[in-house]
């Protein structure tokens, strides 16, 4: 008798000390990684609400300013030129093509200089051959546009090209997807993002579960080897 019970003190000792040690750290790293999931996925239904909301309010019609945190995403009237002269092509790979986004510079009447992504164009034959762009027409023009900021840049595919907008600490910068124009329409118009949340939650589900299994084999191996043991 006491013989076998200090064979079963001995082997909870080296349990504790060998399996669940590992055992917990592993149930801790499975619900680190839930809440780093499931924290991915609350910030992903924000921004799918922040697009939804600004994506679908009344265009503002020449603002003086625009709030970077506030309006990304929404649309605004302005008046003003294009410049024929400021062009930029930025490589973009689309659809399974090559080609380029036209980036024009535009002298808004409210806003001053920015930049305005024209739409997408396919590349030439070769590297030779420039892509076939259409022309700007030139004279004032009202064009309808969407805000999208540099944060945001992973959220679509397309430009990295800005213009700068000082801030009052940093220069941040800001585009302005073109989606119509009274004289000048897109050559392409940029989509949205997806207003998807992702696998998130589902990712966060899946490492709860895999916490609460190792919880589970680690109390029934234990109790299994505790019967072994008497």
């Amino acid at each position: 008798f006491f013989s076998s019970r200090r064979r079963h003190t001995r082997f909870k000792c080296d349990w504790s000390s060998d399996v669940c040690s590992s055992d917990l750290a592993l149930i801790f790293l499975c619900l680190v990684a839930a809440r780093w999931q499931y924290e991915k996925g609350l910030l992903k239904s924000e921004k799918n609400r922040e697009i939804s909301i600004n994506s679908s309010a009344k265009p503002v019609t020449n603002p003086k300013t625009v709030s970077f945190d506030r309006d990304q995403w929404r649309s605004f009237r302005l008046d003003g030129e294009f410049q024929e002269n400021y062009q930029l092509l930025k490589n973009q790979y689309q659809d399974g093509e090559y080609g380029f986004h036209v980036l024009q510079k535009f002298n808004s009447n409210s806003l001053g200089f920015i930049t305005v992504d024209r739409g997408w164009v396919k590349a030439g034959p070769n590297a030779k051959t420039p892509p076939n762009v259409p022309k700007i027409t030139s004279g004032q023009d009202q064009i309808e546009v969407r805000l999208r900021a540099d944060s945001l840049q992973k959220d679509i595919n397309g430009t990295l090209f800005a213009s700068p907008s000082k801030t009052k600490n940093k220069t941040r910068f800001v585009y302005f997807d073109l989606i119509s124009g009274k004289n000048n329409q897109p050559i392409t118009l940029n989509e949205l993002p997806s207003l998807s949340t992702g696998p998130h939650f589902a990712y966060a589900f899946q490492w709860t579960f895999f916490a609460a299994l190792i919880l589970f084999a680690t109390f029934y191996f234990s109790r299994k080897s505790d019967s072994k043991t008497y």
